[in-house]
């Protein structure tokens, strides 16, 4: 069972190494940075909440009531969608830059564990992945 060593060195030479990023896109929303020092653990995102088409300020409003009610219902992983910036004015994304900023806040405060873009970084990515505990 499983694939041949011959077979597997023919697949390289044929499509080449995988890349780290077709790596993270892969398991973006599926496994916890191991935080803790431990063990990784597997966490399937448990709430969403999308922020297209909000205001920046509309944006943290939700962000902020989002986290609120994820905390108290003691969720472990959710997701925030903000999109990539495709419908904003000259194609910057000005929602991923106001919730990476509010993001970093509550996690200095200790709102929230971490976060961490889907792809593994913020200017290919549409969501963050939060995880509160």
């Amino acid at each position: 069972m499983g694939i041949e060593h011959e077979d597997f060195e023919e697949l390289l030479k044929e499509f080449g190494e995988p890349k780290p990023d077709d790596l993270r896109e892969k398991t973006a929303g599926i496994v916890t940075p191991n935080v803790t020092g431990r063990k990784t653990e597997v966490k399937e995102v448990q709430d969403t909440i999308d922020l297209h088409m909000h205001t920046s300020h509309q944006a943290i409003q939700v962000l902020n009531s989002f986290i609120h009610r994820t905390r108290h219902n003691r969720l472990k992983h959710v997701q925030v969608i903000t999109g990539k910036g495709l419908h904003s004015e000259n194609g910057k994304a000005v929602i991923r830059d106001v919730v990476e900023t509010r993001l970093s806040e509550m996690k200095q405060k200790g709102e929230i564990k971490l976060f961490r873009w889907e792809t593994g970084n913020k200017e290919t990515s549409g969501a963050v992945d939060i995880y509160l505990d």
